[in-house]
């Protein structure tokens, strides 16, 4: 009897996706969606959050347990909302199939974490490396402290940019087409191989979105975290070959 719990080893047929995304229409699929479903996605947002706040505060592992699940919906749910479909009930939905979704999202988060851990790295060594030097209280070393701590911030940073701008479809492959969690990586990589240049354009929007909407009086930045998801969404559906348009 095989274990329920096992990630996947038998990878899914081999996508055809063309490689390349537009831009534009990222958004604007992006905006469509949201648009059409604003409300209920407020309402599984809140379900979501509420859901996984209630499994980390009980305990860590109901945290473990319950976010990769959680995640595996919501980011369903982002999918159906691109087509039309969106239902509070997907988000939940993952719990019919626990040992089928759980091993392969917990093992991409973790991988995630594991691709982002050198940029934290370099950032943690150029902050407190420098404050093991002597003499703190001169302004040579209070210069180069903060100048080592601003360059390991920046190199965070642009880590992140260039690690999410290949990764990104990562997650959704998982989902959306079964794949292990070590496979979908490979193939995030192969997809954005031909278009990396404009995935790093679309990450640093995305980022840019959600301080755009924290700067409308803070009212803004869930219906940009909603668009950015469902931008995100679309893209990740033009790169696999399967755009609504």
């Amino acid at each position: 009897m095989s274990n329920p719990f096992e990630t996947p080893t038998a990878a899914p047929a081999a996508i055809l996706g063309g490689g390349d995304f537009d831009l534009s229409q990222s958004f604007r699929e992006g905006w469509d969606a949201m648009s059409r479903n604003l409300g209920i996605w407020l309402v599984m947002l809140l379900v979501a959050g509420l859901a996984s706040f209630v499994s980390v505060i009980a305990c860590l592992l109901p945290a473990l347990l319950v976010i990769p699940v959680v995640t595996w919906g919501t980011t369903r749910f982002t999918l159906d909302a691109l087509d039309g479909q969106a239902e509070l009930g997907t988000v939940f939905s993952g719990f019919n199939r626990v040992g089928e979704v759980w091993a392969p999202v917990f093992t991409a988060g973790l991988l995630f974490l594991l691709a982002m851990l050198p940029g934290f790295a370099v950032a943690f060594a150029f902050q407190f490396g420098p404050l093991m030097l002597p003499n703190q209280d001169d302004a040579g070393v209070q210069l180069l402290v903060l100048g080592s701590t601003l360059a390991g911030s920046l190199f965070n940073r642009v880590w992140d940019v260039l690690l999410l701008s290949r990764l990104s479809p990562a997650m959704y492959l998982v989902i959306d087409k079964q794949m292990p969690a070590l496979d979908a990586f490979n193939e995030s990589w192969r997809l954005t191989s031909t278009c990396w240049g404009k995935s790093i354009v679309f990450t640093l929007a995305v980022m840019f979105v959600p301080f755009v909407g924290l700067l409308a009086c803070c009212v803004g930045i869930i219906p940009a975290a909603v668009l950015v998801s469902a931008a995100q969404a679309s893209t990740y559906r033009q790169l696999v070959g399967h755009s609504r348009t």
